[in-house]
């Protein structure tokens, strides 16, 4: 099949470790003629020379964060469909066919997926993470999780552009901003399976963590920041530790934790969001 309108945007920041493979997952797709741009986002490792392997649109910026990098992506693009995704990410070879057959359908502007799994299921970190975040040790979306989504996967390039993109001054919830402006929710895609990288090492862990710490989420609500303080963070450290039976939770919550903490005071005192 055919699809001469689509462009796939890849924002990546730091990601030589794991944009190889989700380059050459996105380039054996059961779909034909479409389009992928990788916006490096002011890397300072060797992503750029990975991604020259491939045959892709590369573009570069000074380091804005991901929600920047998007939005060029978008103004770039050429598809009259763009496909959002993170270099972290790696793909079954009908996920593009599958997660864009409803708009191309004409069944709605933009589309998401619970088809989403952990792709380093086998570090504990990772699955330490993905306990934490989803309550599951390999998926990452919650299967009783409503069939519609504030979060878009893939949406119409001219929806995309009529309200603005994304909001640069979010941070990690950027790709949340896309529904009030549009008033329409993201309909499920069935079948379109992709994989999604967790941290897989504590510092990763930390770092990630204090991307989420300078959220919104918490710049807005500072309260929210208290369960993350000791002596709250040793309870549950332990407390989840014992639910999961794993005694590497504990070592993982005191790094995630921390890592929500540091972020959010340091938004709150800097007001930055870039990763």
């Amino acid at each position: 099949m055919s699809s001469k309108n689509l462009s796939v945007i890849i924002p990546c920041y730091n990601e030589e470790h794991n944009i190889g493979k989700c380059l050459q997952t996105l380039s054996h797709q059961s779909i034909d003629e479409y389009e992928i741009i990788v916006l490096d986002d002011g890397s300072t490792d060797e992503t750029k020379e990975v991604v020259k392997r491939f045959d892709v649109r590369f573009l570069e910026q000074s380091h804005c964060g991901p929600a920047a990098a998007r939005n060029r992506g978008a103004q770039e693009a050429v598809g009259s469909i763009l496909v959002f995704v993170d270099a972290d990410m790696f793909f079954d070879k009908h996920f593009l066919e599958r997660l864009t057959a409803p708009i191309r359908a004409g069944q709605t502007i933009g589309t998401f997926t619970k088809d989403e799994f952990v792709g380093n299921s086998d570090n504990i970190w990772a699955v330490c993470w993905n306990l934490e975040t989803v309550d599951s040790p390999n998926r990452r979306v919650r299967t009783n999780e409503p069939d519609d989504s504030v979060v878009f996967r893939a949406i119409l390039r001219d929806e995309f552009l009529r309200v603005g993109g994304f909001d640069t001054a979010v941070g990690y919830d950027d790709d949340h901003t896309l529904y009030p402006k549009l008033g329409v929710k993201a309909r499920l895609a069935m079948g379109a399976i992709c994989y999604h990288n967790n941290p897989g090492t504590l510092p990763e862990v930390y770092q990630s963590a204090r991307w989420i710490g300078r959220s919104r989420r918490f710049s807005d609500h500072p309260e929210r920041l208290i369960k993350f303080l000791p002596p709250f963070t040793f309870y549950f450290a332990f407390a989840k530790a014992l639910h999961y039976k794993s005694a590497a939770y504990i070592v993982f919550k005191l790094a995630y934790d921390s890592g929500i903490a540091m972020g959010g005071l340091s938004r709150l005192l800097f007001r930055k969001y870039t990763k």
